[in-house]
């Protein structure tokens, strides 16, 4: 049953959005959004920051439920501010589904960046049939984009598949939020220093969400008791996660400060499942393992992936936490192929070599 906030929001897009089209095109305007307001970053923060860095001469409009972001102006998703700006501003930067009733306008640019790499299903692709309505959503979304950003040339049939557009739409720059991903001697050392762990290796566990709801399966407390005087366990939930509850527990941290490039930067190795994380962990050129305790379920019936994971990945697989755990008391560097971490990195990510994917986005979208 739908909530009553839904429907009213159903309804003031319904009697508003139609009324703010027949006003003028604001030419100079960009509303960005991300994740539907719930934060600003991701490849619209990255474009955002590059055409402030080149003075551009735009009118920058975020959607932003509950923060200012700089001196900006910030509008709450789907509020009537937000459907005027969507209705008005020249140009739309989003990196999901900004509303699936929402009609391009002639002369108005929609340029879709997405939030991540495909390794698992999206849009129309996903196995799981109960998600039909979803699927019509982002179709009826994707017939509206002006340009679709992917992270390289091997994924863009997959984006062809899943969201039926045309491959003269996609620009294959790379994803702009990872031009900037390099390493950063003075975060990676002020993070060890304030936590007083110099000596023990920062492990970066960070699971993708999972559709079904369930929580991740990692006993936190074994890997104190068992790794936590060689390793730190810093945990990033996926964006779509909403509240995380850990109890507290030495050289465990739930990360909710720091942005997940920086928690890339302070990690020596990261844990993933089936994240697009590992795409962009690859760039910084570091170690890899992989913990796909649901491997058969989510493979066969959930979301599927588009290549073969276990001959992918970049870095030994583990189905069971215990022997992962055995494997970091006994792992030297050498037992990680870093040459392959390299050759994962520029397969997937178009801008690994050249960092322009947001410079070269610019040229093209933007007058």
């Amino acid at each position: 049953m739908k909530t009553i906030r839904t429907r009213i929001k159903e309804i003031a897009f319904a009697t508003l959005y139609p009324l703010f089209r027949l006003l003028p095109l604001k030419s100079g305007y960009i509303l960005f959004n991300c994740d539907n307001g719930k934060r600003f970053s991701d490849n619209p923060l990255a474009l955002y920051t590059e055409l402030k860095n080149n003075s551009r001469d735009y009118q920058y409009i975020i959607t932003l439920n509950n923060n200012q972001f700089e001196k900006n102006t910030c509008i709450p998703y789907m509020s009537i501010r937000y459907l005027y700006y969507l209705a008005t501003s020249k140009y739309l930067v989003s990196n999901v589904n900004m509303y699936s009733g929402l009609r391009v306008r002639k002369n108005q640019v929609y340029l879709e960046t997405w939030h991540g790499t495909p390794l698992k299903r999206i849009g129309d692709d996903i196995i799981d049939d109960e998600r039909k309505k979803e699927k019509q959503e982002w179709l009826l979304d994707a017939s509206h984009w002006t340009y679709f950003l992917s992270n390289a040339p091997i994924s863009n049939q997959d984006y062809e598949s899943a969201f039926h557009i045309n491959p003269n739409i996609i620009l294959d720059y790379g994803l702009p939020r990872n031009d900037n991903l390099t390493s950063d001697t003075q975060l990676y050392n002020a993070f060890r220093s304030k936590r007083n762990i110099i000596d023990r290796k920062v492990i970066l566990y960070a699971p993708t969400f999972r559709d079904n709801g369930t929580t991740v399966n990692f006993n936190f407390k074994k890997f104190a008791e068992q790794l936590g005087d060689e390793y730190y366990l810093l945990i990033n939930f996926h964006r779509l996660y909403e509240v995380h509850t850990i109890e507290n527990i030495s050289n465990v941290e739930f990360n909710d400060k720091l942005t997940i490039e920086d928690c890339m930067k302070v990690a020596d190795i990261l844990v993933t499942d089936y994240s697009s994380v590992m795409f962009d962990y690859a760039l910084l050129e570091r170690p890899m393992v992989f913990y796909p305790y649901d491997f058969d379920y989510y493979s066969k019936e959930d979301r599927g992936f588009y290549f073969d994971y276990t001959q992918t990945v970049p870095g030994p697989i583990f189905y069971d936490q215990d022997k992962m755990m055995s494997f970091f008391k006994s792992v030297q560097s050498g037992d990680f192929n870093i040459a392959r971490v390299k050759q994962f990195a520029k397969q997937f990510n178009a801008n690994a070599e050249q960092r322009n994917a947001s410079e070269r986005v610019i040229r093209r979208v933007f007058d």
